[in-house]
């Protein structure tokens, strides 16, 4: 489960695992994830830290990087573009690193543009290939144990791609 930030990962894990969850905290580093059993399955619940990828320049020419117009764009982890979000990368390789051994991925993230556009990266960059078409969706609208179980127990079937998209591309066009 994919949370969009630290707090939420805490809460949702604290919920759903009627708190008998551990909290785990990766050696070296100050990404914490909770692991719990869930209905007999071990379920990890982490958490991204914002935006982990942003819209860049694709084919940057670095002799020349005020080259203007430019018109493709790529994604890229946001610490490769701006030094001060060097902690972000560590959430990034972790998360990749638990993404190897799952065979179900659930956006717990914020259901809105930004939350869909966040857990989407991280699922298409973090994730084995097939996780962005196989992954669940999780919509609250509350973070009360109530809305959290039946988001949960009701899962949508795949993620929301318009809200995906609408995201994506205010992104590209807010950096072109």
């Amino acid at each position: 489960i994919i949370t969009e930030k630290p707090t939420a990962c805490q809460k949702i894990s604290s919920i759903l695992s009627q708190k008998k969850h551990k909290k785990l905290q990766k050696k070296g580093s100050k990404v914490v994830f909770y692991e719990s059993v869930i209905n007999g399955e071990r379920v990890i619940v982490v958490s991204g830290i914002g935006h982990l990828f942003q819209a860049t320049r694709k084919n940057k020419d670095k002799s020349n990087p005020w080259q203007y117009p430019f018109w493709e764009v790529t994604w890229a982890p946001s610490h490769e573009l701006k030094r001060s979000l060097k902690r972000n990368e560590d959430f990034v390789n972790f998360i990749k690193e638990l993404a190897k051994d799952a065979d179900t991925f659930i956006n717990a993230c914020d259901y809105d543009i930004e939350g869909s556009t966040i857990g989407y990266c991280i699922l298409k960059y973090c994730c084995p290939p097939g996780a962005v078409e196989k992954a669940k969706r999780m919509k609250f609208s509350s973070m009360t144990e109530k809305e959290i179980l039946n988001s949960f127990n009701n899962l949508l079937p795949s993620l929301n791609f318009e809200l995906v998209e609408a995201g994506l591309t205010r992104h590209e066009v807010d950096l072109l």
